[in-house]
């Protein structure tokens, strides 16, 4: 097997400038990297998601508003829906019915209090996020909306 002399790939990414003959303005888009990042930068970022810490700065509004919003309300239905159907699977086996409905409306309070605190996240982080434009204000009616549906649910039940 030959080695090659060549240095290893790192992603390039790019903020503004020209690719090909395009010319791309800055902070278009999610900023297309300006600077070399190794990928195992990229993979210990990764591996603080959805750990304690993470979730104090999520709902403490300390991360960009991209992963307040997307991460913070679909990334973390990636993990609230299968934990739910485990509860309900689990509690309508070993219980009898009249404690399953009190184990689904724990649950579902904790949701609507999660996406409470996650809206006021969202909203926080979108007022110092004024280069984002209206796109932030959308953000915050949907953080609203998925509030005001999660605060609807435990009532209901």
């Amino acid at each position: 097997m030959r080695r090659s002399s060549r240095p290893p790939r790192r992603l390039i990414l790019i903020t503004s400038g020209h690719i090909g003959k395009s010319k791309i303005p800055a902070g278009f888009g999610m900023s297309f990297m300006s600077s070399e990042i190794d990928l195992a930068t990229i993979a210990a970022e990764r591996r603080r998601y959805f750990t304690p810490r993470w979730f104090g700065d999520l709902l403490a509004a300390r991360l960009s508003l991209g992963d307040t919003f997307w991460i913070g309300t679909y990334g973390t239905a990636l993990i609230f829906i299968p934990i739910g159907f485990v509860l309900l699977v689990l509690t309508m086996i070993f219980l009898p019915p009249e404690q399953v409905a009190n184990m689904l409306s724990i649950w579902l309070a904790f949701i609507a209090v999660f996406y409470v605190v996650l809206l006021t996240a969202v909203f926080r982080t979108a007022l110092r996020t004024p280069q984002v434009g209206a796109w932030r204000w959308v953000g915050v009616f949907i953080a609203l909306v998925n509030a005001a549906a999660a605060v609807f649910y435990a009532y209901i039940f």
